[in-house]
Formats: C-alpha cells, structure tokens, sequence
C-alpha cells in the first residue's frame, strides 16, 4: 500500500497543490477534482465547494464524491462523517484506496485513448465489440474490496 507521504506527492502533483498532510484531504474537494479529472462525466465541478471550511461542506463534497462513483458503478461505502472529523486511519485508508482506483483506471483510460488512436500501449488489438469500462479488473475488485452493481 502507499504511504501517506506517497498519496501527499501524488495529489499535490496530480492536482497542481501544496496539500501538507493527509488528513487536509477530508474536505473532499481534490478526490472530486481527481474523480473528473478520471472521468469528468462523474462529478460536476460546479457542485464541488472547492474552498470550504466547514464540516457540512466537507461532507456535501463527500457525498457528491460517493454519488460520483456509485454512478460510474463502484459500490465503496465513504466512511464520510469519520473522514471529515480528521480520523488518521480513515482518511489513509480511502485515500490508499482511491489512488489505487485512480492508478487502475487512469492506465485503462490511457490504454483505450491509444488503442482509438490506433496504437495500443500494450501491444494488443482491442476487438471493437468490446468496451472497457471505468472499472477495475476481477483481481483489482478483489484488492480493493469493491462491491459492483454489474454483473461482474
């Protein structure tokens, strides 16, 4: 798994910010920025409250994050009300999750992009009948200890 410091230089890089430690991510705002930057079709940005300080806006963010990814199919349960009170373990642990989702599917993403533009970063043709989906591998669900919806 990653460390907190690992997950710190991966935002902060990813995002273009100087988040200082992990439990500043509870706010919610860069994991729904991180979402859209995934897939911008799962989280509105307009909805995010970006410069927030209260709880009630970290937990808005939360559940605009968890309604984001219900809607891309992944069934993970947010600890959200213990995540934005600043519990250090929570907080690690979903964001070792979330990277981890985000790593998977960025290489997906970044794999049906060249097979479209007719290269395959892999080397292998995809059959055009078959669409890869924002969704992690039987191994990754696995892993992960994500529940889906599909019929995976």
């Amino acid at each position: 798994m990653y460390s907190d410091r690992e997950i710190l230089v991966w935002v902060n890089k990813s995002l273009d910010v100087n988040i200082k430690q992990l439990e500043d991510l509870c706010s919610g705002a860069e994991y729904c920025k991180l979402l859209h930057k995934l897939c911008p079709w799962a989280i509105n940005l307009k909805k995010v409250l970006l410069t927030t300080k209260t709880q009630a806006g970290f937990i808005h963010n939360m559940k605009l994050l968890q309604k984001g990814l219900k809607n891309q199919g992944v069934e993970k349960q947010i600890p959200i009300h213990r995540m934005v009170d600043g519990a250090y373990r929570e907080n690690l642990e979903f964001a070792q999750w979330f990277k981890t989702f985000y790593e998977h599917n960025h290489m997906v993403r970044k794999d049906e992009i060249a097979q479209e533009n007719g290269k395959s970063a892999i080397g292998l043709v995809k059959p055009h009948n078959i669409s890869l989906t924002i969704q992690p591998t039987q191994d990754a669900k696995a892993i992960l200890g994500i529940m889906f919806k599909n019929n995976n």
